[in-house]
């Protein structure tokens, strides 16, 4: 059976095929599988004249989405490229393939685990925010009246009938994504992976009467009001990460942990030292 890490970059006001080269050489120093890029034309065109050589091992070129999602990042309205998610079964050429997003950093190879686990579909169930009052990471919802949310900035999951049932819900519940908005109570402002793939599980697991799908490891959350300030030689980030409900701040520091960056610009002003851990 092949593994492989899947990465989705469509360059936008923010340059994802940077932060995809940077996701792809961590995950391959660290996992020690290949990694393929999932990209439109133009963001190729564009990776390729930005660097040398590239950690991808297959580089699949698909039509750049169609899409008005913009989000808010840094103070700025930004593009927000992110609806072909649930073709990953369709362009895989994996037989067991890990999801993650281009802002998705690997530090350890606590994933390797998964590989030969039996079911067949794995999502992260949470995200940990060192400074948030929240005490359980796996606590978010849609809503607050919703159901539990799950992060598709990490899938994994293996090529077999159950899985495109899966796919295809998750297509569904994007081109009928205000009814399932109504449904479940989640605002349509933008198209997000994380509300598809929570509602498809929900549905598939008897609507939440028995669980049908796994789990993969809760990784550490870098959100879109915190700063990366020093990423050291030893693999070490500090950064300062802010508390929204007290608009208070901590200096706060991981290694060898799995990271979500959402302050995209964080890894974009830190390429160069991020490669230099990747090529160690």
């Amino acid at each position: 059976m092949t593994c492989g890490v899947l990465i989705f970059a469509h360059d936008s006001t923010i340059d994802y095929g940077s932060q995809a080269v940077v996701s792809a050489a961590l995950a391959k120093q660290n996992l020690g599988v290949p990694v393929s890029l999932v990209a439109d034309a133009q963001t190729i065109t564009a990776v390729k004249s930005r660097f040398k050589q590239l950690p991808f091992d297959q580089i699949i070129e698909i039509e750049r989405p169609t899409t008005d999602n913009r989000r808010q990042l840094n103070g700025e309205t930004v593009d927000f490229i992110n609806t072909d998610r649930s073709t990953a079964l369709d362009v895989t050429p994996y037989d067991r393939t890990l999801v993650i997003d281009s802002d998705f950093l690997i530090f350890s190879d606590s994933l390797n685990q998964y590989w030969d686990d039996p079911r067949d579909f794995l999502i992260a169930p949470g995200m940990l925010d060192l400074v948030e009052t929240r005490t359980d990471p796996t606590g978010y919802e849609l809503h607050p009246h919703s159901i539990p949310m799950s992060w598709a900035t990490t899938m994994m999951f293996t090529r077999s009938e159950e899985t495109r049932i899966l796919f295809d819900l998750v297509e569904y519940i994007k081109e009928e994504y205000e009814y399932f908005a109504s449904l479940y109570q989640f605002p349509t402002a933008r198209y997000r992976n994380d509300f598809a793939f929570s509602v498809a599980c929900h549905i598939l697991g008897g609507h939440g009467i028995n669980p049908w799908h796994g789990e993969l490891p809760v990784p550490l959350l870098i959100k879109d009001t915190d700063n990366i300030v020093d990423i050291r030689p030893t693999g070490e980030i500090v950064f300062l990460s802010r508390d929204v409900v007290t608009d208070s701040y901590a200096l706060a520091h991981c290694c060898n942990q799995d990271v979500h960056v959402m302050n995209k610009q964080n890894i974009l002003d830190n390429v160069d030292q991020l490669l230099e851990l990747a090529n160690d």
